[in-house]
Parts: structure tokens; C-alpha cells; sequence
């Protein structure tokens, strides 16, 4: 998910899936709320406030910022929007 993706996204229902160490890989299903700036990284939140784990730290000398990742850099988050069936 890139930083771009994330702003798009807000107010919409999506589903992650991330990959972690053995036993930790994860779905989560939440509509994106705010992009929250912490110290050294952007934090993606759900509606309701509460945290997702999804961080985008700025790339090193550059003002840009990454993809969105879960905790560590290598750990992508990858996402489909999901749309009402109404």
C-alpha cells in the first residue's frame, strides 16, 4: 500500500493482509480513518481511531514517503477496497 493509496482510502472499507514471522501472518478488515504523523513514521488508523500497525517511515534522504509496511520496512501490507454490495 502506498502512501498515495492510504490518503485515497479514507472513509472506505478495506481488507489487509500482511505477512509476518511464523504464526503471525494476519487479514484485517476496517474502513481507513486518518493518517496519523508520529515522530518518524505515519501511522494508518481505522474510523473509529483505534490502530491498525500499518506505519510509512520516509525514505532515508528524501522528503518522500515509503509504502506502507507492518512494523518492519520488509513486511508489506497489501489491500483490495471492498465495495458494498447494494
Amino acid at each position: 500500500m502506498s502512501f498515495a493509496d492510504a490518503k485515497n482510502l479514507k472513509g472506505k472499507r478495506i481488507q489487509t493482509i500482511y505477512f509476518g514471522y511464523k504464526g503471525q501472518n494476519g487479514v484485517d478488515d476496517f474502513v481507513v480513518g486518518d493518517i496519523k504523523k508520529e515522530s518518524d513514521y505515519f501511522e494508518l488508523l481505522r474510523a473509529d481511531g483505534t490502530s491498525t500497525f500499518i506505519r510509512s517511515f520516509k525514505k532515508i534522504f528524501s522528503d518522500e514517503q515509503d509504502d506502507f509496511t507492518c512494523s518492519d520496512s520488509d513486511r508489506y501490507v497489501y489491500y483490495i477496497e471492498v465495495k458494498n454490495e447494494n
